[in-house]
């Protein structure tokens, strides 16, 4: 279960059929007396067929409907551009996207240039938040055993409460702490962090956003009314980990950054397969009682910064000069409808239609160039001005420029069932 929420993680927009619905899912009642998995895949490959934005692309003849939906789904998508059409069950659907849930420790790690894997953010229902762990500290062992790319996962063990681990961490000034803790059902919070940081005589707001779930909204409003109160002129969004989510979400927060210079202006537009020209959709940027005065946008990015990141930058830079800080984002240009096959108990979420700005561009399939590259640096936490992306965006905010080159880097690392990987992992 938990590898098949990373995907979605890593690349999803959900929007709806009709527009000011959060998510629509359009009901599929299965034969009765069919066999379940032929009965479910039969209705992937109807739906496939009719709303798949590459549905011209499908192969001529029909896979096994056999397979497991979600093999069955990735018979039929379009490689090696699709990489993000999936099929999960009801309830990992709720877990995630209604609840905003998930089974584990409530941490997530990554690995540095010396192949020690570090904290890279928690979630505040997490034991280890409560316990003080933050961002930077290293792994040191689990269970007293040295944690290495071929058997951390082996080590966590799976994703589901009630399994125990002792944890050895080493601290920024060198010192250890061991502790023991429990997975459970975490709540997921999508504001990792905010505060300002005053630089001369700005006072700038800085936003860790993890995910454009639907509760989000209520923490993006106890944010920007605490950015508001400061009076901030600047706003440095870190979306470093964020991999998408709702497109309701996205349009709320352009409306919050740019709803001062592009109130009532085209956002982002889908468009859908030439079956459905009819569904193409245009929302637009509405200001609202949270909206900054913001004359530009400073966002830091990573390959995991996807999907509904990548249409919230893209749809405010026709307004405002937007400068990305940290390496090339993910690449999904695209977006999902969301289909409930009802009496099993799946979901499906198949590409449906693409996305594209007020100017007409949406062709980052190889991800949104940054205009200052930088690294990942787990070695600080967040809101630290020595860390590497914060400090330039600062740094530019001061002196109108970046400083002199930081090399980016990625230490990839083996994971068991998907390969080689850099993404930063929740678990």
């Amino acid at each position: 279960m938990k590898w098949l929420l990373q995907k979605i993680i890593l690349g999803i927009v959900i929007s709806s059929l009709l527009l000011g619905q959060s998510c629509k899912k359009d009901d599929i009642t299965p034969m009765s007396g069919a066999d379940s998995t032929k009965a479910v895949n039969t209705y992937i490959y109807e739906i496939v067929k009719e709303w798949y934005l590459w549905y011209d692309k499908l192969p001529s003849n029909t896979p096994d409907v056999y397979l497991s939906p979600q093999a069955f789904l990735d018979s039929l998508t379009y490689k090696p551009i699709d990489r993000w059409s999936f099929v999960i069950t009801k309830k990992e659907y709720d877990d995630y996207f209604v609840q905003g849930t998930m089974y584990g420790h409530g941490f997530s790690f990554s690995l540095d240039a010396e192949n020690r894997f570090r904290i890279a953010y928690l979630f505040k229902n997490s034991d280890l938040y409560k316990a003080g762990v933050h961002r930077s500290w290293i792994i040191e062992k689990i269970n007293g055993v040295t944690p290495d790319t071929g058997n951390i996962f082996d080590l966590l063990g799976p994703s589901e409460a009630g399994i125990t681990n002792i944890f050895l961490f080493k601290k920024p000034d060198g010192s250890e702490v061991t502790d023991t803790f429990t997975k459970k059902e975490v709540t997921m919070n999508m504001v990792l962090y905010r505060d300002t940081l005053h630089v001369d005589n700005k006072i700038v707001g800085y936003l860790v956003f993890e995910g454009f779930l639907a509760d989000a909204e209520a923490e993006l409003n106890e944010a920007f009314d605490y950015f508001n109160k400061a009076g901030i002129s600047e706003l440095v969004l870190d979306l470093r980990y964020n991999g998408g989510g709702e497109l309701s979400i996205a349009e709320y927060l352009a409306g919050i950054i740019g709803g001062n210079a592009a109130n009532n202006m085209p956002f982002v537009t889908l468009t859908y397969n030439d079956k459905h020209q009819k569904n193409n959709t245009t929302t637009k940027i509405i200001k609202n009682s949270k909206t900054v005065i913001l004359n530009r946008l400073f966002v830091i990015t990573t390959k995991e910064t996807a999907s509904a990141s990548e249409a919230l930058i893209n749809g405010l830079k026709p307004y405002m000069d937007v400068y990305l800080i940290g390496s090339q984002t993910y690449g999904k240009p695209t977006g999902m409808n969301v289909y409930s096959i009802q009496s099993y108990n799946y979901i499906l979420a198949p590409v449906t239609f693409k996305l594209t700005n007020k100017n007409n561009y949406g062709d980052y399939f190889d991800g949104l160039p940054v205009d200052k590259q930088a690294i990942d640096d787990i070695y600080h936490d967040f809101g630290n001005r020595n860390e590497a992306c914060l400090s330039q965006a600062l740094y530019y905010i001061q002196n109108g420029t970046f400083t002199a080159s930081v090399k980016a880097y990625y230490v990839p690392y083996k994971h068991p069932k998907q390969g080689w990987r850099t993404e930063v992992i929740a678990y």
